[in-house]
């Protein structure tokens, strides 16, 4: 089944594609789950609106719960955020949007997935490797406010 549809039930919510109309959903997502680091409305609308970008959203009973934005170019994925709301995370959302970006990446030919992530966020470092991301470098002050004490990031790839 390919995710040129709009919408694609699983079994604890939906998955929809998304666009500006959702552009608060997504603020939500992003205030709750980054906090000081969340991205800011104009950010958000940027991400949204990226060329070759493609972004979806996790509802639970019509509650924002997740989402994820990504673009695809010269065959290569770049997950731009990732997000789970704090009440909604250890449920399996954030496996089934990178499950969801794959599908993507496997229908349009991408041949990898890039992220980056803190270097000290190691629920998110741990969730990509079992998903089987690998760490491929670390980038000194990637952020400008620090996650428990640090300002860098690791950088992670799968290749498909």
């Amino acid at each position: 089944m390919t995710l040129m549809m709009m919408t694609m039930m699983t079994s604890n919510g939906c998955i929809r594609k998304i666009d500006l109309k959702d552009l608060q959903a997504v603020k939500i997502i992003e205030d709750e789950a980054f906090q000081e680091h969340a991205y800011n409305e104009n950010e958000i609308k940027d991400m949204l609106l990226m060329e070759g970008g493609e972004s979806y959203l996790f509802e639970i009973d019509e509650q924002p719960a997740g989402y994820v934005s990504f673009y695809i170019k010269n065959g290569k994925c770049r997950v731009e955020s990732i997000g789970v709301r704090p009440q909604f995370q250890r449920n399996g959302i954030g496996k089934k949007l990178m499950a969801l970006v794959e599908q993507r990446c496997n229908e349009l030919n991408a041949k990898s997935i890039i992220l980056e992530t803190f270097e000290r966020n190691i629920a998110a470092i741990s969730l990509y490797e079992r998903l089987g991301y690998e760490v491929i470098g670390k980038i000194i002050n990637y952020y400008n406010i620090p996650f428990n004490g640090s300002r860098d990031a690791v950088r992670l790839r799968k290749r498909l």
